[in-house]
């Protein structure tokens, strides 16, 4: 598919929709917003729905929109968004009846630069297929890329226009209802957490200090104004280069996981410009070290699971192995399928995203009858229930939570050898007559409950955690959540 200038789109509409959860500081955004889209080219409906409250999730109000629309195509735009005037009229350009979705990348501004995001605005669908698949109304965020993942495992693509860059979204603090809501205190805080690149490790640790601690998590770029008397730096990105340089009276920590010891990030950060540099996994430590010389101030604290939220069920073993997590090349998507085919008495059940479109499409022509994809699970708890095993097929890891949280539910560990898969002991493969010898081993589900008790507890790594901000009176919290 691609450009037709001579197309016919007089009698194509479309319908804008916009919900107005308007940002508090910049209320105007959203009238700005509303004229570009009445300023297209072409002809266009609009509908904008009301979640001033912000009680409605983005999912919900995007179902109610969609079922008052009467024209051929649905374009979801933020209202903290604007749109160049010929957006519609490009997107309608690349339209056919086979694909239900056009779109192109979003160009992201602020008050200093533009720049192109690499992924693409939720972009133009047909109603039909809106009505057929409806948004995920439980999602406070990811909305749009759940809806894109799973309309690429229904085998239905979304196509993207590469070339094009109509569509503006604003960087900015006070997001909308589904992001990060944002409004950077006046007063001092204890803790301020920056953590651009995602908050899902951090939020466990977050929730405990907040009970009795001011405590900040900014999941934007590093704001020097913020007063406060602790800096953790989550991922060793951008935000690390810019805290590790920055000259405050304030107490710095840095925690890298696994991703950041593969980027060039690493030769420009200023290690000694934090009290302590945190590494989830030995040999992620190693591999930085050897890269960029001896960190003085470094530890090793793994990450930790809170086992109150995975029990251990009394079953029996079954021949279902699952995976949850990215369908990718990262994550040895093509040795799945590869075990797959090799191994037809057992299922392989995976819950997963695809990251790349062509796996996605290897996945959806060539996987074999015993093996299933199911949509990304939000309760691994309860989806870990049904099965027996837990394989990690990773090219490299840190600290492979996923496969932990598996093992406090019993299931059994089938680990590829990753450079320190080593701290999985029996458990790691290095071929597939290995593999089939662990399949058939015993199977002891409060064994790989115990490992992680032992070894990944979150307790435990709070209070190692605790020992390095040396805080005496932190020490008082009580465990919000008792091991089992």
């Amino acid at each position: 598919m691609g450009y037709d200038n001579n197309k016919d789109i007089s009698m194509q509409t479309v319908t804008v929709i916009v919900i107005d959860s308007r940002s508090k500081e910049h209320p105007d955004w959203v009238q700005a917003c509303i004229d570009s889209i009445l300023n297209q080219t072409v002809e266009v409906k609009l509908i904008v729905v009301d979640n001033t409250k912000r009680d409605k999730t983005i999912g919900k109000c995007w179902n109610e929109a969609v079922k008052q629309v009467d024209t051929e195509w649905c374009f979801f735009v933020g209202d903290d968004c604007f749109l160049a005037r010929d957006c519609v009229q490009v997107m309608l350009n690349h339209t056919d009846k086979n694909t239900p979705c056009v779109t192109t990348f979003m160009t992201m501004f602020d008050e200093k630069e533009y720049r192109v995001v690499q992924r693409p605005c939720t972009g133009m669908w047909k109603r039909e297929y809106l009505l057929k698949y409806p948004f995920n109304e439980t999602l406070v965020k990811g909305i749009d890329r759940e809806y894109f993942e799973e309309a690429v495992k229904r085998n239905d693509p979304y196509y993207v226009i590469s070339y094009y860059f109509g569509h503006y979204d604003r960087r900015h603090d006070d997001h909308r209802s589904g992001r990060v809501k944002l409004e950077y205190p006046k007063e001092k805080q204890d803790i301020y957490i920056t953590s651009e690149g995602g908050t899902n490790f951090i939020d466990p640790l977050a929730k405990r200090w907040k009970e009795n601690k001011k405590v900040l998590i900014n999941a934007q770029p590093f704001h020097p104004e913020i007063k406060t008397d602790i800096i953790w730096c989550e991922w060793a990105n951008e935000n690390a280069i810019a805290v590790g340089d920055f000259k405050t009276d304030a107490r710095k920590f840095l925690r890298l996981h696994a991703y950041e010891a593969f980027t060039p990030q690493l030769f420009r950060i200023k290690w000694n410009g934090f009290e302590k540099v945190i590494f989830i996994a030995e040999h992620i430590k190693g591999r930085v070290e050897a890269l960029v010389g001896k960190i003085p101030n470094a530890v090793v604290i793994p990450v930790g699971i809170d086992l109150g939220k995975f029990t251990l069920r009394d079953k029996k073993p079954n021949n279902k192995i699952a995976y949850a997590g990215q369908i990718s090349r990262k994550k040895g998507a093509g040795e799945l399928m590869l075990l797959a085919k090799s191994l037809p008495d057992y299922e392989f059940h995976l819950a997963g995203k695809y990251i790349e479109d062509d796996v996605a499409d290897y996945f959806n022509k060539g996987k074999p009858d015993n093996l299933f994809i199911h949509p990304y699970s939000y309760n691994l708890n309860e989806w870990f229930k049904d099965y027996t095993y837990i394989i990690n097929t990773s090219m490299r890891e840190g600290n492979p939570i996923t496969t932990l949280e598996a093992m406090a539910c019993g299931l059994k560990p089938l680990v590829r050898d990753w450079l320190g898969s080593e701290i999985y002991g029996e458990y790691v493969y290095k071929n597939i007559e290995e593999l089939k010898k662990l399949l058939e081993g015993s199977y002891e589900p409060e064994e790989y409950r115990s490992f992680v008790e032992d070894n990944y507890n979150f307790e435990k790594v709070y209070k190692e955690i605790e020992k390095l901000f040396e805080v005496e009176e932190w020490r008082h919290l009580e465990p919000e959540h008792k091991t089992i």
